[in-house]
């Protein structure tokens, strides 16, 4: 298998399970279009090799798992064909998360923001530490939340899938775990080892079963995803084209 950017993503195996790292350069672990890509590469990588039988997903220590985005790269689109590459990107990467046949562990702390929360929710078991957070603030950027909101209904309800989108607030990870966005919490330097410990425990599932149950599980909720990802093309475009978000990333980043 290639060896991934060590600026990027850190794979390490663990006897059956393969352990993939947000080492970025940065700890908010912001992820442009590029870094999408070679995650991408690298989750069909491991869904080609029959020796990884698990997955775990997690930051490096003492960072955020992901702040989504990289402003840097979104406050330059016009509302043109990047955008929706871009949006496809974000949408191709939570398919691979979803149909990856064997069982993926994510572990979150830090900053859990937008692109970050929708790889969380592709994963089948979402573990979080005592001081990780997650929010949704793309309607605050002025960005379309027609992806996110599908995603987070599903999840979470409707209700809170209003809540979390209208208000832009942080969801701390006893709030994530009543409203299902977490299956479990522990302590921050527990985490990782929690993660592997579950993705070794389920790496010792029959293979054919699994891989079987979760496609079943997955394969209308992959379709809708599908779907909603072509008619939020538009919107997503929409917004870049009136130049709110960019001009709120530059605010971000103190530019403005």
């Amino acid at each position: 298998m290639p060896a991934p950017d060590a600026e990027t993503f850190r794979c390490e195996r663990h006897g059956p399970v393969a352990v993939v790292v947000f080492a970025g350069p940065h700890h908010a672990n912001a992820l442009s279009g590029r870094r999408m890509r070679e995650l991408l590469l690298l989750l069909k990588q491991l869904e080609a090799d029959a020796s990884v039988r698990g997955v775990v997903l997690r930051a490096e220590e003492g960072s955020s798992f992901t702040v989504g985005g990289d402003f840097h790269e979104l406050e330059r689109f016009t509302g043109g064909a990047e955008v929706d590459a871009w949006h496809d990107t974000v949408a191709d990467l939570c398919v691979a998360c979803l149909e990856l046949t064997k069982p993926t562990v994510v572990a979150l702390d830090g900053h859990v923001i937008g692109i970050g929360v929708l790889i969380a929710l592709s994963c089948d078991y979402r573990i979080g530490s005592e001081s990780c957070s997650l929010r949704m603030p793309h309607l605050q950027l002025g960005l379309a939340a027609v992806l996110v909101g599908y995603v987070l209904e599903h999840f979470a309800g409707r209700t809170v899938m209003q809540e979390m989108l209208l208000s832009g607030e942080t969801w701390s990870p006893e709030d994530a775990l009543h409203d299902g966005l977490l299956q479990r919490v522990v302590p921050d330097q527990d985490l990782a080892t929690t993660a592997l410990h579950l993705a070794t425990r389920f790496a010792s599932y029959d293979t054919p079963t699994f891989r079987a149950t979760k496609q079943h599980l997955n394969r209308r909720y992959v379709e809708g995803l599908r779907e909603v990802q072509r008619t939020a093309r538009a919107a997503q475009r929409a917004g870049f084209e009136s130049g709110l978000p960019q001009e709120r990333m530059r605010r971000t980043l103190g530019r403005d």
